[in-house]
């Protein structure tokens, strides 16, 4: 299904983007939607994105291997998949942060 148009006026009127990559992030095509909004507006009008990988390292993201990769493969609509592998690359080029193995938070 396709984003709301509710959430993508909310992507658009952020100056600031929090992307949280988990193992399952890419599983999600609204995840991954999302992302390809906030890129654009990353772009076009010079918002910030600030990545947090959780418990995925940055390599896994922008390659989609390992278990990112395992999420992403159940994605079959060619042209989707490949600008969804573009914002995740992209994203994931980013200074952000790392959370490796948290416990309790």
């Amino acid at each position: 299904k396709m984003i709301s148009d509710e959430l993508i006026k909310a992507i658009e009127d952020s100056k600031f983007y929090i992307i949280v990559f988990s193992k399952n992030y890419a599983s999600s095509s609204w995840c991954l939607e999302e992302l390809v909004k906030i890129m654009e507006c990353r772009k076009g009008f010079a918002h910030t994105s600030y990545p947090v990988f959780y418990d995925v390292e940055p390599t896994e993201v922008r390659k989609q291997t390992g278990s990112v990769g395992d999420a992403f493969a159940k994605h079959k609509d060619g042209e989707a998949a490949r600008k969804w592998r573009e914002a995740l690359k992209e994203a994931s080029d980013l200074a952000g942060w790392e959370l490796k193995n948290t416990f309790d938070g």
